[in-house]
């Protein structure tokens, strides 16, 4: 199984070397704390969301998970790739190659 989730992080201007940092909610709460310990403003950053893509192994239980292997995208597609409009999902290979229903 495959899904996608939001993630907040924070884009950190770092002054002395004119570069960005990527820094987890937690981490920027750290530096924060730690400049105003040291009398320092607080560091110039703006909160964002980017896209996490992860996957797990299910089975009768779960078989473990995390990361999925393309990082930025589905490794999966779907392989047909028609869109049935009526029940709003996409139409896979099982439904073209059921068996049809016996006649009488």
């Amino acid at each position: 199984m495959q899904w996608m989730e939001r993630e907040p992080y924070f884009l950190v201007g770092d002054e002395a070397t004119n570069t960005k940092m990527e820094m987890s909610p937690k981490e920027y709460r750290l530096l924060s704390r730690r400049m105003m310990l040291l009398g320092m403003p607080k560091p110039d950053a703006v909160r964002m969301t980017k896209q996490v893509y992860k996957q797990a192994f299910l089975g009768n239980e779960y078989l473990g998970g995390g990361a999925a292997p393309l990082g930025d995208q589905f490794s999966w597609a779907v392989i047909t790739g028609e869109w049935d409009a009526k029940k709003r999902q996409w139409f896979g290979l099982t439904r073209v190659l059921r068996d049809p229903p016996p006649t009488s």
